[in-house]
């Protein structure tokens, strides 16, 4: 079955999407029927691959979603502010929705989110994109069935350099609040919000319900001439009673793969963004787990 479906930003990380649809239509799995941005270049590759490949193009993702009411699903990847409001329309109006993280600013939003997706009996996924590598789901499996005993502690690490480039490619990036509207931008709400919640998946034995916080301390830093964090230390107390330690900032040297350290009283594990799990036992035993970018 090949599904159809609808893109709506390919500016950004729309443009990771596009690419990433153009693969999938060009093996088959895929009919993108059309894409909406206010701002599109006729001559990007994105542009051309989408409406090469049959796709039409719209500035207006209303009427996007009014003219093409078959698609199997809508792809949201637009500047974080619109996120609410885009997918709570998209789900009123029947379609399921595959919503860029972070899905929203607020828990009001989430929530005014989850209650659209429950009346209109759709589906709204968030893409979390390293909750499917193979090592990661592998060291969930492992902390289910109790190799590592009882998961105590989990640190998340994200070291990344980002230059003022970054904070000037679009008029939200580093802002609290831009045009009136909640945006939080910063370490823990956008760029390593899929660290923090591989942490909360990890501290919950592959279910993050069951590590829902009871109380969070946060130390936040900024060493670029922005309004949010670029640097933060944080600890969370789950309900299950795990300690969660999230370090991250955009201000390192260099581009450093981030990581995450699982503490039980059987051993630890170290997994990472590059696909790589080692399990560490008390006994000195070793597991190691490697399957490459995927």
């Amino acid at each position: 079955m090949v599904l159809k479906i609808g893109l709506i930003g390919i500016n950004g990380f729309g443009a990771t999407h596009g690419k990433v649809i153009l693969d999938l239509v060009g093996r088959g799995d895929l009919q993108c029927a059309a894409f909406a941005d206010i701002e599109v270049d006729p001559e990007g590759d994105i542009y051309r691959g989408l409406v090469a490949n049959g796709a039409k193009y719209y500035r207006d993702y209303e009427e996007m979603l009014d003219n093409h009411k078959d698609l199997d699903f809508v792809v949201i990847s637009t500047p974080i502010a619109l996120h609410k409001p885009m997918a709570v329309e998209t789900l009123s109006r029947g379609f399921n929705v595959l919503l860029e993280k972070p899905p929203a600013v607020t828990i009001q939003d989430i929530d005014t989110i989850i209650e659209a997706s429950e009346e209109a009996d759709r589906l709204c996924a968030v893409n979390f994109q390293n909750t499917s590598h193979r090592s990661f789901l592998q060291l969930n499996h492992m902390i289910g069935q109790g190799d590592l005993g009882n998961i105590n502690t989990v640190i998340g690490v994200g070291m990344w350099k980002r230059t003022d480039d970054y904070y000037e490619r679009t008029s939200w990036a580093g802002k609290l609040i831009h045009n009136g509207e909640y945006v939080l931008d910063g370490t823990i709400n956008n760029p390593l919000a899929h660290l923090l919640n591989n942490c909360l998946i990890v501290a919950g034995r592959g279910d993050a319900k069951r590590a829902v916080p009871k109380m969070v301390q946060a130390e936040l830093y900024k060493g670029h001439d922005i309004e949010g964090e670029d640097t933060a230390c944080v600890r969370v107390h789950t309900e299950n009673d795990v300690e969660i330690l999230f370090y991250t900032t955009l201000c390192h040297f260099t581009q450093e793969t981030p990581y995450i350290i699982v503490n039980g009283d059987k051993g630890r594990a170290i997994w990472t963004y590059d696909n790589d799990l080692r399990i560490e036992y008390i006994d000195g035993k070793e597991k190691v787990f490697s399957y490459g970018r995927e």
